[in-house]
């Protein structure tokens, strides 16, 4: 029970305090109080029978007014001393209030908690305004009654001034102060919770929230101003292979520094943003016109090519990226990301390190792409690939000499369906290494099978394709080991082909694996040399071994055709 004289003090509190001067502390509470709640405007206002008054306040037109109490006393009243009103256009209780006036509404959402005094009266409320409809979250009406508290705090404070001494007053202050510091300590928690939610710890570059919300800014500018944009999607070529050799803290701080050159190589305003593993992408608000995006975008990935320095040697790595336009007939942020990827993916088809633009027919060319990955997932899962030989004759002694594997897919509805259409898309959804094993596997196999028939010979050759990631697989050697020794065939009747493009991809680990292969006594052949740019030379150390067991080239079409205009080449030929 509240005797006489605590309410006859609770009213002296509300009513005398309603008249004084301004307190910078009150309206630090009001400033916390909106910044915490995200809204516009907050105040705090003490009860003064059908009327309150507002004592402090944060962005709030009515500052210092006197005001009716509808608002003020609907959150006193609360059984739990907290109101929260998400419309308050459509809340029947203040359809008299001045707020819920048509054209005159100054507020569309409201939430309050009761200023409690230690006697547990009601005297006040401490309120935050928003101009549209919006929900509170918990954590933000939890904020308000801790800021209710502490105003209740400093308007005790205020009052005791007059009766009490300096040293209890030196502690009221003295745990004021300490309030305000718990206070400012969240204030700096939220920002970094706020940062957090918008920005990549790795790099600190925006997130792919910030971006999509940046995104969502320009679609809607689109379409109500005609204002046109454009984003870039970057992606790394191959950097995988240089987080694998590097390791994870190497390709990590690649990363943060191939950030730092992407926001060096932008306009100031642009977004710069990693999307996740090394993914990337630009908005480039107000650069409407493709042409001129796509020309950024070169002089960008060129700001790439640079070498980094990593664990004490240089490093290189290029980019490719794909570039789409924001424009009034832009859906949605969904479906301009995904066409900057789709035209990323093209630019990576066509060579890697280079741009493409976005045009409306790779779209349905990345619905075909999508299908056949998800028919490869499906073939490998029911068995569907097979292995085809080509028989290899010799021309000195017009006698069979070998095979060369060839696989093939056995599409139940396309029929027979040859590498050239479908092994691009297995490495992108890393099947082309387990494929490459099931072909060393079943090659080994049936070589075993050819050699042990009655017209066989023991010296017969299986030649098998590697591809590039292949050769880089951590287990090629150990799995080229294992096939032989199961199938029980002599290590030089298996021959490993290479094209040039496969090699100078990353010529250091290709030399270290071939040292492997051919150290388990496995042939090497080249395919296709001279269709690159690689000059093979024959070793000295070669003059002591057979004929037989020399790494071997086999020409491209091209340098076939051009040995009759080219006499170097016949030589190379010829050795």
């Amino acid at each position: 029970m509240v005797t006489e004289s605590e309410a006859a003090g609770n009213a002296a509190l509300a009513t005398s305090e309603s008249n004084v001067r301004r307190d910078a502390r009150l309206d630090g509470l009001c400033d916390v109080a909106a910044l915490m709640c995200a809204a516009p405007a907050a105040y705090i206002c003490l009860a003064d029978d059908a009327y309150c008054r507002i004592t402090a306040a944060h962005g709030h037109a009515l500052e210092k007014q006197r005001y009716r109490s509808d608002p003020c006393r609907y959150a006193r009243e609360a059984p739990d001393g907290c109101l929260v009103v998400p419309d308050i256009q459509s809340d029947a209780r203040f359809e008299a209030h001045a707020w819920s006036h048509g054209g005159n509404a100054r507020a569309g959402a409201f939430a309050a908690a009761a200023l409690v005094a230690p006697t547990g009266q009601r005297i006040g409320t401490l309120a935050v305004i928003d101009q549209n409809p919006r929900t509170f979250t918990a954590e933000q009406v939890a904020a308000l009654r801790h800021l209710a508290a502490a105003a209740i705090d400093r308007l005790q404070m205020r009052r005791m001034r007059e009766g009490y001494g300096s040293g209890e007053l030196q502690r009221l202050e003295r745990g004021n102060r300490e309030l305000e510091a718990e206070i400012e300590h969240r204030k700096r928690a939220e920002e970094r919770l706020t940062f957090a939610a918008y920005h990549d710890q790795l790099t600190r570059l925006a997130n792919r929230a910030y971006l999509e919300r940046r995104v969502d800014e320009c679609i809607a500018a689109a379409k109500e101003h005609g204002a046109r944009a454009s984003v870039l999607f970057i992606d790394l070529d191959r950097f995988k292979r240089i987080n694998d050799r590097l390791g994870h803290l190497s390709g990590d701080l690649l990363l943060s520094l191939v950030a730092r050159r992407l926001e060096r190589s932008v306009r100031p305003g642009d977004v710069v943003a990693r999307l996740g593993g090394d993914e990337f992408m630009i908005l480039l608000e107000g650069l409407g016109d493709i042409d001129e995006a796509a020309e950024l975008a070169k002089r960008i990935l060129a700001a790439l090519v640079a070498p980094y320095r990593l664990q004490r040697k240089e490093t290189y790595v290029t980019a490719s990226a794909g570039v789409a336009l924001i424009d009034s007939n832009t859906t949605s942020t969904n479906d301009v990301l995904r066409e900057a990827d789709i035209a990323m993916y093209r630019a990576k088809e066509k060579g890697r390190n280079r741009v493409a633009v976005f045009k409306p027919y790779l779209r349905d060319r990345d619905v075909a792409i999508a299908t056949l990955e998800a028919d490869l997932r499906l073939a490998w899962e029911n068995r569907e690939f097979a292995l085809a030989y080509q028989p290899i004759v010799s021309l000195a002694s017009n006698s069979l000499v070998g095979f060369e594997a060839l696989l093939r897919w056995n599409h139940p509805t396309r029929g027979l369906v040859l590498p050239g259409d479908f092994i691009g898309a297995t490495a992108e959804i890393d099947l082309i290494v387990p494929l490459g094993e099931l072909v060393i596997s079943e090659a080994s196999r049936q070589l075993h099978r050819w050699q042990q028939d009655a017209r066989g010979s023991k010296s017969l050759t299986m030649s098998v394709n590697l591809s590039s990631m292949q050769l880089a697989s951590d287990d090629l050697v150990d799995h080229v080991d294992r096939a032989i020794k199961i199938a029980e065939i002599e290590p030089n009747t298996f021959i490993i082909e290479l094209t040039e493009s496969v090699i100078l991809e990353d010529f250091a680990v290709a030399a270290a694996v071939l040292r492997r292969l051919r150290a388990l006594g496995v042939r090497i052949h080249m395919d296709d040399f001279g269709d690159g740019f690689f000059v093979a030379e024959q070793p000295a150390s070669t003059s002591d071994r057979s004929a037989q067991d020399r790494p071997r080239l086999r020409l491209g079409r091209r340098r076939q055709t051009a040995r009759s205009r080219n006499r170097r080449y016949d030589r190379v030929a010829r050795a």
